[in-house]
Order: structure tokens, then sequence, then C-alpha cells
């Protein structure tokens, strides 16, 4: 028996041969990972197949100052949510090869009519393989793709969120040091003026009613100074947290450079808003995912073939047998109604989920273009006509004290007014700068929000 088994061998070896000729054409899954086929779009390359970058080292103590450039440089290098992007757009690429992959062919023995007339009865063996009809492995190629693209679509937005959240925390950090500058200007001139009262008072030329007044004031511009080097404090924290390390070195921020001003015009500003946002990118892809798995489903209505070809040998009259089947499914119940209907609500949502993007950016754009003109012209108001009068005043003032018309008191008032009017002149720059930086980055933060992209 042992003998007549082993006569069955080498045409199981060829069986084998036969199932390993089918998988030959599975070249290198890198090399098919950066040779995918042209759709409509740009391939999308897998981000485990592209050359790593060298990764900047954090911040250290220096004496030059932190620029916006230096945070957003560590910010792409450290911040998780590009990571978990990064890894969805990989998942994608294993997604994409997986789906086009052949099905795997069955190699089997067989044995039947065992001890009929004190023989070995027919031994053999088998080879099983279902073959994919419809054009079904393409069309699962092209679902993958359309989501790989739609998930690279995904990275860009997580990217431009890390980029928005730097600069917004960023401009807060730079403004709340020099908001704490001016503060400190103005907390010199209240302690002067609180000293020249004191001497006023001792000369019982004021009443000590006005002595409480200034004295009241000195220490409120105390409090605002301690609650600024507080909020410098906890903006800079926060900077650290959206760029990735856990805390920044204690170097000065350089000073926000001026921006450009925008096309003031709305239309020129939402048309760039459609054409750049990787939001409504986004959905888009979404939505040609949807249209080709709808396709998918579509073909999954005709079945799968399935052919069984077997040699066995008849130990009882030693003859080699052979035998063929080929089988195909009805499709007498199952007809994939129930994916069609599926992958047709699917469409269905994610046409609706473009126009809900589309709404969405414009509400935002609605809110940020309006922002940025009020406080541009705030500020542009303080700069062409607030500040220029009160330097002009204290100049006068100035003037009228060397030629002893006025007290010195009435010079640091003015100089106290001087500098408040810079703060709220300061607090309207802020208030353009975050504007325009909410644009220039698409209307997109909150990277560490899990909900993001």
């Amino acid at each position: 028996m042992p003998v007549s088994v082993f006569r069955c061998c080498p045409l199981l070896l060829a069986l084998s041969l036969a199932a390993g000729l089918c998988l030959a054409g599975e070249p290198d899954l890198r090399r098919r990972m950066r040779a995918l086929p042209p759709v409509e779009t740009d391939v999308v390359q897998c981000v485990a197949c592209l050359p790593m970058e060298e990764v900047p080292s954090p911040v250290s103590e220096s004496e030059s100052p932190l620029t916006l450039a230096d945070l957003q440089r560590l910010a792409l290098a450290y911040h998780p949510a590009l990571g978990r992007a990064e890894a969805q757009v990989d998942a994608a690429c294993g997604r994409w090869v997986q789906v086009g992959l052949r099905k795997n062919p069955m190699l089997g023995y067989e044995g039947t009519d065992i001890g009929e007339s004190g023989s070995a009865g027919k031994q053999g063996g088998f080879l099983r393989q279902e073959f994919v009809t419809g054009n079904k492995r393409q069309l699962a190629r092209e679902v993958a793709q359309r989501e790989m693209q739609q998930r690279q679509q995904d990275l860009e937005v997580v990217r431009q969120r890390v980029l928005g959240d730097v600069q917004a925390h960023y401009l807060e950090a730079a403004f709340a040091e020099r908001r704490i500058e001016l503060l400190s200007e103005l907390a010199e001139l209240a302690a002067r003026e609180v000293e020249l009262m004191q001497q006023l008072r001792t000369a019982q030329e004021v009443s000590t009613l006005d002595l409480l007044t200034v004295q009241r004031v000195h220490a409120e511009v105390t409090l605002q100074k301690r609650r600024g080097e507080h909020q410098l404090a906890t903006a800079r924290r926060k900077l650290a947290a959206v760029v990735g390390v856990t805390q920044l070195a204690p170097t000065r921020l350089a000073e926000p450079p001026r921006p450009e001003t925008p096309l003031s015009d709305w239309k020129d500003l939402w048309d760039r808003l459609l054409a750049e946002s990787p939001q409504l990118a986004s959905a888009l892809a979404a939505r040609q995912r949807a249209e080709a798995n709808l396709q998918l489903a579509r073909a999954g209505r005709r079945p799968n073939v399935e052919l069984l070809a077997g040699v066995q040998n008849d130990m009882l009259v030693q003859e080699t047998l052979a035998n063929v089947a080929l089988g195909v499914p009805l499709p007498l119940f199952d007809r994939n109604q129930g994916a069609i209907c599926e992958a047709e609500a699917e469409l269905s949502a994610a046409e609706n989920e473009i126009e809900r993007v589309r709404m969405n950016l414009q509400h935002r754009l609605a809110s940020s273009f309006g922002a940025w003109l009020d406080a541009r012209r705030r500020a542009e108001y303080y700069a062409e006509n607030i500040l220029p009068n009160l330097r002009q005043s204290l100049k006068l003032v100035e003037r009228a004290f060397q030629q002893k018309q006025l007290d010195y008191l009435t010079v640091v008032r003015t100089q106290k007014e001087l500098i408040q009017t810079r703060l709220e002149q300061l607090e309207a720059e802020q208030q353009t700068h975050a504007a325009l930086a909410e644009l220039d980055n698409l209307l997109l933060a909150d990277s560490l929000e899990s909900s993001a992209p």
C-alpha cells in the first residue's frame, strides 16, 4: 500500500507546481504599491514606502528667539496626530494590497473505497481553485485606492490642523510677552504716580481720597501684570503641548511678522477655500470611494466559479483515474441585494457630507472673515487716529512741563493713558493676526481633539 500511495506523489507534485504558477504573477509588494493603476487624481504613495526625513532635535536654551518656523518643524516631527494619520494611510495601503490578491488554491489528499476486497481502494489527491468573476478583484482595488486617497487627504487635514494650532498658540504667547512689557511700563508709571501723590499729600496739596485712588490704580495695574505673567506661562504650556514636547526652553519668542493683507474680496477667499481645503477634498474622495463600492456590490451578484481537479490510483485494478468538477453557486436567494442597498445608502450619505462640509466651511469663513475685518479696522484706527493724537498730546504736556506750566503728575498720567491705549491696540493686532492665521490655515485647528480630522 505505501508504494502505491507514493506512485501518486509525482501527480500531486505537478498539481502543487501548477498552484505555484498561479501565484507566480504576484510581483514584489513594495513595487506594486509604488505602481498603482492610473486614476483621475495622482496616485497616493504609502507613507511606509516613502524615505524618512531627518527629525530635528528639540529646541535647546539659546539667546536667539524661537520663531514660528522652528516650532512648526518641531510639531511636524513630534505631533502624535500626524503619526496616527500616517498609520491610517499605511493601513489603507495594506488593504489595497490584500483585496487584490488571488484566492489561494487548496491542495488535498483523497482516499475512497478503502478496504474493498482487501485493497487500499482509490488513493490520490486533488487541487481546488476558486476563480473570482465579474472583475471583482479590480473593483475591490479601486475601492481601496479611493480609500487611500481619502486617508491621504485626512493626513493633510491633520497636518494643517497642527500648523494652525502651533501658529495660534504661538501668537497667543508672543503677544502675551509684548503685553507684559507694556504692563511693566504701566506699573512703573503707576508707582511713580503714587510716589508723587504721597509727596503732594505730605504737602497737603491733595486729599487722602486722591492718594487712595492712585494707590488703587497702582494695585490694579500690578494685578494685571501678574495675570499677564500667568497667561504667558499658560500660553507657553499650551504651545508646548501642540508642538509635541514636554516643555519649551525658556527662550523669548520672536516677534510675529506683520501679516500681509489678504484678498479682501469674499468671493476670492471662498473660491480659494473650495479649491484648497483638504476637508472638502477628503469628502470628495469619500464619495468616489462610495461610487466604487457600489460598483463592487453590483458585481457581487455574479457568483464565483470553483474548479476541482484530482487524480487517483485504483489499487484494486491498478488503474489511474482522473476527475474534474466545476461548480457555480445558483443566485436564487442571495443576489447581494443587501450589500447593494447599503452601498447606495453610503453613496447618498457621502454626497450629503460634501454639502455639509461646504456649508460648514462657509459658516466658519464668515466668522473668521468678519473677525479679521473688524480687528483690522480697529487696529488701523488706533494707529492712524488715536495713537498719533495721544503722542502729540504727550509732546505738548512734556513741553509744558519743561516750561513749568504743568506739573510732572500730568506727564505721568498722559504717559499712562498712552500705554493703556497701546494695550488696546495690541489686543486688536492680536485679533487681526489670529483671524489671518485661521484664513491662512484653511480654518483648520484643534489637532489634539480625538475626533480629528
